[in-house]
């Protein structure tokens, strides 16, 4: 997953995250790749929704919950 944070609310969002996000580097850039377990339950659950809004199917339709939960929360 790879989006440019174009506008302040979308840093935003992004800062709410920023303690507890997964991130990896990727050609001399940045990407978020999921939330830490340890954040608090209502962060995950936001961050999960947040990663559905932006990552969707090409057709349009979200990713299913269990999907994007799968994908972006690490164990730590």
């Amino acid at each position: 997953m790879c989006i440019r944070c174009e506008t302040e609310k979308q840093l935003e969002e992004v800062r709410k995250f920023s303690r507890y996000l997964v991130i990896d580097t990727e050609d001399g850039g940045y990407r978020i790749i999921g939330i830490r377990s340890d954040a608090p339950a209502d962060v995950i659950e936001e961050f999960v929704k947040w990663y559905r809004k932006n990552n969707r199917y090409e057709n349009g339709r979200l990713r299913p919950a269990d999907i994007a939960r799968k994908m972006c929360v690490f164990q730590v």
